[in-house]
């Protein structure tokens, strides 16, 4: 017997239990995955990977994690193929849609997983007075989808809800198919690629093996540092420098996520974003031919490193670039934003005039301003 033996991994829920089948050609695979869909139930899901694998080290092998990675990213009705067993499979198609409970038809095309958003956008509140910002973004994210890189900068005072209105933005835009990548950069400082590392961990995590090495290839033996799983795509020798290769793996996993869908990539407080970081994304928004927007917060007057500041500069006077000064709420948004979060004080106008005038509009203190006297039992001036 063989050491290795080139297999297909069929992973299937049956019963609410994860069950593995081995087969000899990818379309013996599909054609089991096809048929264990139709007898089940509408919430069954199954995954297909080709790979070397030990016979007596399935469980261990790189093709049985790329099919638990797939079925993991699977949702009901579906029956996802890695890159490999759908170039082996061509065109052949099965058909689902007359499967009355609603297994959807199998579709052999390449579908980007949409990653949760992390919680500083998911956790963002309900806006109230951006409906027009919130109009011209959608703009920004139509342009992106059909040509070049797009640049959405939010930009206003700390405070004044910059994030929330990119985690509207965020959320609008994935309910419409845009997948999104997110990070954010801190004032403490941080690794030179962490914000955009922190964007593409979901990638990289959902990504098979075999897909990843497609993607980014030997260098992505740089990225192996943060990434682990990526420890397994063989390294090569050459002569340019690390930093060099580190930056083109970062480059080509950011483009190869945007060519086979339009793409977001969020950037909160882009202020701090360190310059190695910045660089590569300033070259994306220059040189990339794919959907990309780039959606960036930035705090008003805050920049402190030069260099950074020059590309923000060269950002917002590129005509593929939105500026949206995001700004102070106006005394009626004022008033809508101590309602939605259940303060009584939007019952008494004097309050909210108070709150509105002292707060100068800034949602970060119309709600400490609403809180504190909304919990005064004598309902006292507002604090100075």
């Amino acid at each position: 017997m063989p050491a290795t033996a080139t297999l297909t991994l069929l992973v299937i829920e049956r019963d609410s239990e994860q069950v593995v089948e081995v087969f000899a050609s990818v379309r013996a695979a599909v054609a089991a995955g096809v048929d264990a869909l139709r007898a089940g139930t509408a919430s069954d899901r199954a995954a297909i990977s080709v790979g070397e694998v030990q016979p007596d080290d399935l469980a261990g092998s790189t093709a049985m994690a790329d099919a638990m990675t797939l079925f993991a990213a699977a949702q009901p009705g579906d029956l996802l193929l890695s890159p490999t067993a759908r170039a082996l499979l061509g065109d052949h198609r099965f058909d689902l849609e007359g499967r009355a409970d609603g297994v959807a038809a199998v579709d052999w095309s390449e579908r980007t997983v949409a990653a949760p958003l992390p919680a500083f956008l998911s956790w963002t509140p309900r806006l109230v007075g951006r409906q027009h910002e919130l109009t011209r973004a959608a703009e920004a994210v139509a342009a992106a989808r059909v040509g070049r890189p797009q640049v959405l900068l939010l930009r206003g005072e700390a405070g004044i809800g910059k994030t929330a209105l990119a985690g509207a933005i965020a959320r609008a835009a994935r309910d419409d198919g845009v997948n999104m990548l997110a990070g954010r950069a801190s004032e403490e400082g941080t690794l030179p690629y962490q914000p955009l590392a922190e964007a593409l961990r979901p990638v990289i995590e959902a990504g098979t093996i075999e897909h990843l090495t497609e993607a980014i290839g030997p260098s992505a033996q740089y990225l192996a540092a943060m990434f682990p799983r990526l420890g397994a795509i063989p390294a090569t020798s050459g002569s340019e420098e690390a930093r060099s290769l580190l930056r083109r793996a970062f480059s080509e996993l950011l483009a190869d996520v945007a060519r086979r869908g339009p793409t977001a990539l969020i950037l909160d407080d882009v202020q701090w974003m360190p310059r190695p970081a910045m660089e590569l994304v300033d070259a994306l928004r220059t040189e990339l031919d794919a959907p990309l927007l780039i959606m960036a917060t930035l705090r008003q007057g805050e920049v402190s490193d030069e260099k950074i500041d020059t590309w923000l500069t060269a950002w917002s006077d590129d005509p593929s670039t939105t500026v949206i000064e995001v700004g102070p709420l106006g005394l009626a948004d004022t008033a809508a934003l101590i309602e939605l979060h259940g303060h009584q004080l939007v019952a008494r106008p004097d309050a909210v005039s108070q709150i509105h005038w002292r707060s100068a509009g800034n949602p970060f203190f119309v709600e400490e301003l609403a809180l504190h006297l909304g919990s005064d039992p004598s309902g006292g001036e507002t604090p100075e």
